[in-house]
């Protein structure tokens, strides 16, 4: 088997990618920390006439507080387990082996009514 060789676009949209999910994350962290500690659980600031309000909301579901109704042990199967397991479902569609002819070596393609060796 040859090895898979990754173009320096590529390379360079991973890494574009990981730093912009990286900073996404950290700046979402951070605001949460600040708030945590500086905002008291029992209060709102309320700015702008009510129009920008601060306060601390715990969310016990996962994104839009999917599942927040679910009892905490279905939350943490469903979210914990079920989410490191959707990998493993999903794997075989994810394989190596090419699926048609086209990734093999001398092979040819057909691209309308001709083809192209």
């Amino acid at each position: 088997m040859r090895g898979l060789r990754v173009s320096r676009d590529v390379v360079k949209r991973v890494i574009f990618m990981a730093v912009i999910l990286v900073s996404c994350v950290g700046c979402d962290q951070a605001t949460k920390s600040i708030a945590k500690s500086i905002i008291p659980e029992t209060e709102s600031w309320s700015y702008l006439g009510d129009t920008v309000r601060l306060q601390v909301v715990y969310n016990r579901g996962a994104f839009l507080s999917v599942g927040s109704s679910l009892p905490e042990a279905w939350r943490f199967g469903l979210f914990s387990i079920g989410v490191r397991m959707l990998p493993l479902r999903l794997e075989p569609s994810f394989s190596s082996q090419p699926h048609c002819g086209a990734n093999r070596p001398n092979s040819r393609a057909v691209i309308g009514r001709r083809r192209v060796a």
